[in-house]
């Protein structure tokens, strides 16, 4: 997080991250860069409660992996960003579902 050029970062996708909860510093850099402006914030997992808008984008590993193959809505977003950033938080190795995140390849 330190050396996050927060101003630089155009897209941020969080996957089962609270960084309400989890992360004061990661959640006052997100403020931070937001407050400038044009920077979607995209997440996957359970919806979370934040002070700035966030896009739930779905809440299981099938939804997260049509995005790495490229069959979500928000792929567009991401592919268009110079600077994005992606962000995993533990709750992810927690769920039920949580090994395919990681075990699961695009085919």
């Amino acid at each position: 997080i330190e050396d996050w050029e927060s101003t630089n970062v155009d897209y941020i996708l969080m996957v089962g991250v609270n960084p309400r909860l989890e992360g004061t510093l990661l959640n006052a850099r997100i403020r931070k860069r937001l407050k400038k402006g044009n920077c979607p914030v995209v997440s996957f997992g359970a919806p979370i409660s934040t002070t700035y808008p966030v896009t739930t984008a779905g809440t299981s590993a099938y939804s997260f992996m049509k995005f790495v193959e490229g069959r979500s809505p928000f792929c567009t977003g991401f592919k268009k960003a110079k600077h994005p950033i992606v962000l995993v938080g533990p709750s992810v190795f927690l769920r039920e579902d949580g090994n395919a995140f990681c075990n699961s390849r695009p085919s």
